[in-house]
Formats: C-alpha cells, structure tokens, sequence
C-alpha cells in the first residue's frame, strides 16, 4: 500500500483539527467554572469542620470569599485541657472564636491554599450539638 501525499495531508489536517477542537474544549473548561468551587459538596445548612495545613481544626459555615480566601461565619474551635488528675482523659470544650482574649468577631477569612479538606458535620455530632449549646446559652 502506498501512502499518497494528498493521504498525508489529509491526516496532518485531522490532527491538527482533533488538537484544535481539544484545545477549545480545555480553553472553555478553564474559563467557564461552576460559581460553587464545592460543587455542591459543602452543605450550608449544616456546620464544616475545616483542617487547615497548621494542624488547626475550626468549625462554622464556609462560604467563599474571593478568589484567594473562604470565610468560616460563626467560628469554633474546640479547647483540649489536660486531665486533672494522672489516669483521666483531657477535657474538651467548643469554644467560640469570638471568646478569645482580643475579641474578634465570630468569623474568619481563610486562604484557600491553607484548606486540606473540609467535613459537612451529621447534626447529631457532639460537636455540632456542642455548638449549638453555646448558641442557646444552655
């Protein structure tokens, strides 16, 4: 079988429509992005717990900020206290952010490069129910 020129060409212009058509379909997925970079992922109806790179856990409902930053509303972290006697396990408490001794308000920005994962938390968990503990006063 002998390849023909005209063969030849007609090849290179199927590569080089097939590249074309390829690059336009990674062009457009670039740019047109879902407006949820969670894709539905986080539920705002219930409390995050976000990991962050520093070994930090916070807990609040994430929503994005920017492009570089999410923000945490109605921030908790929980506070570990050694036991108080030899043999008894720690205590933990889930504490608002806005308790701390500067007083800042109750939310935060987060770069997103410092986020390693986030966990929509069951409503029947300690620490949501811990949460919402604080929130009523009780």
């Amino acid at each position: 079988m002998t390849i023909t020129g005209a063969t030849v060409r007609r090849i290179l212009l199927g590569l080089l429509i097939g590249l074309l058509l390829g690059g336009l379909a990674w062009f457009v997925l670039l740019w047109v992005r879902p407006e949820d970079p969670f894709a539905g992922a986080v539920d705002t109806d219930r409390w995050q717990a976000v990991f962050l790179s520093n070994g930090q856990v916070y807990f609040g409902h994430l929503t994005v900020a920017s492009d570089e930053f999410y923000e945490l509303r109605e921030a908790f972290y929980i506070r570990e206290s050694p036991p108080a006697a030899e043999g008894q396990a720690p205590t933990r408490e889930v504490r608002a952010l806005s308790s701390e001794f500067h007083q800042p308000e109750n939310r935060m920005l987060i770069r997103k490069e410092e986020v390693l994962f986030v966990e929509n938390l069951r409503p029947d968990s300690d620490v949501a129910e811990a949460i919402e503990r604080v929130l009523t006063g009780d």
